[in-house]
């Protein structure tokens, strides 16, 4: 199988929603058809010979995201840690070290952080920060977030924010823009942007070229797709115990320990725009690594300046979130790019 042709594969083009309730069954099924197809690739150049040198790797870290949520399901989330923090340090420090992402930000880029607008409550900047440490009680189960432990999770663009809030009145969002304030910032990209990949393979004209591949991002999600699959799933909002969050929330754990990661970086699971370019879906979570008890984390504050909270003042603007799918294909046309421009 030529690699071009694996990466237009549903596995690879499609956001993962596990087809029944059964997520060890569902992630047995979909990891044995992606060694399955590892294991056929053509070995006509550097990269895919790369990946079958890897092959142990891959199926070994695919083995142990279900036994970790095995072990977590028989209620031993400490051992469940103990083999997914193991091989994560080994893929860390063999894999993706040299080969982490940036954020790369300039004066003209940012990113946001949204809340919904409270009757009578006048936001301030830390209204728009993370949950303050004295208010841990507040913190709730998500995706990359344990009770009790706050993290700050940051949007690609205003629609992806609006998207995460469940699509409330346009009026109604709260908003901040963040800028980083060092320019590179080390990032785990567990980001498949579903409709770029065809464009980015476009860029790389000779599959020989192995630098290629790790500059597109690309060679990295290979080794990390067991994980990717893992921490993408689609959850139901209204059951109290998500399956779905177990393995989001032992990788949010292995980074609040490991000093060379910022952040994480992923792929909105909310995305039912018809977007040409979806890397304006793209979220980014960091999680607190100072502790105290009290007030903010004083890492995290390091990073970023953050501007006055703004509301969109315009009482005719309305979007239908039943028509949210219809938004238009190019972002930069959109009502949310609009407003971006309008509060710089």
């Amino acid at each position: 199988m030529n690699i071009k042709i694996l990466l237009e594969h549903d596995l690879f083009t499609n956001i993962p929603e596990i087809s029944g309730n059964n997520i060890i069954v569902f992630l047995e099924s979909n990891f044995s058809e992606y060694l399955g197809y590892l294991e056929n690739l053509d070995l006509d150049s550097p990269v895919t010979t790369e990946i079958n040198n890897n092959l142990s790797i891959i199926t070994d870290f695919s083995e142990i995201v279900i036994e970790s949520i095995k072990c977590y399901l028989k209620g031993q989330p400490s051992i469940a840690y103990k083999i997914f923090s193991d091989v994560m340090d080994s893929i860390w420090e063999n894999h993706l070290k040299l080969f982490s992402s940036k954020i790369l930000q300039t004066n003209s880029t940012s990113l946001f952080r949204c809340r919904v607008a409270e009757k009578d409550k006048i936001f301030d900047k830390n209204d728009l920060f993370h949950i303050p440490l004295d208010k841990r009680n507040l913190i709730q189960n998500q995706r990359y977030s344990i009770n009790g432990h706050p993290s700050l999770y940051l949007g690609s663009s205003l629609l992806d924010c609006w998207l995460e809030l469940n699509e409330p009145p346009i009026q109604k969002l709260v908003t901040s823009r963040y800028f980083l304030k060092h320019r590179n910032i080390n990032v785990l990209d567990l980001a498949i942007d579903y409709k770029v990949i065809p464009k980015g393979l476009e860029t790389i004209e000779n599959d020989n070229y192995f630098q290629n591949w790790i500059n597109e991002g690309i060679y990295t999600k290979f080794i990390l797709f067991p994980l990717i699959l893992a921490v993408s799933l689609r959850s139901n909002p209204i059951d109290s115990f998500k399956v779905e969050y177990i393995i989001p929330q032992l990788l949010l754990e292995w980074v609040t320990s490991n000093k060379d990661v910022d952040c994480i970086k992923y792929y909105s699971t909310r995305n039912y725009c018809n977007l040409n370019d979806t890397t304006h879906l793209t979220n980014y979570v960091f999680p607190v690594k100072s502790f105290r008890m009290e007030g903010y984390c004083q890492k995290l504050d390091e990073l970023f300046s953050r501007s006055e909270p703004f509301v969109v003042d315009d009482p005719d603007l309305y979007i239908d979130p039943s028509h949210s799918e219809k938004i238009l294909p190019n972002y930069y046309e959109s009502i949310f790019h609009e407003i971006e421009e309008k509060n710089r």
